[in-house]
């Protein structure tokens, strides 16, 4: 899996096996970091206007990551 962020303010998880998107969420601004938890239950990412946000992923996706 290949988590992305992009400018146009879209957080994608791609399945890089076949290259389908997995997840797509919209954030606040254009993101500017973002890194999972260790057990992938969660992913945290920061944005160009100095918020955190903290996701809580689906069990499925949770379980595909591992």
């Amino acid at each position: 899996f290949l988590i992305g962020a992009s400018t146009d303010k879209y957080i994608t998880i791609f399945d890089m096996l076949n290259g389908n998107v997995v997840s797509k969420v919209c954030c606040g601004d254009i993101t500017t970091g973002l890194t999972l938890t260790y057990d992938c239950k969660n992913l945290i990412t920061t944005s160009s206007d100095g918020c955190i946000y903290f996701w809580k992923l689906d069990s499925t996706l949770q379980n595909l990551l591992l």
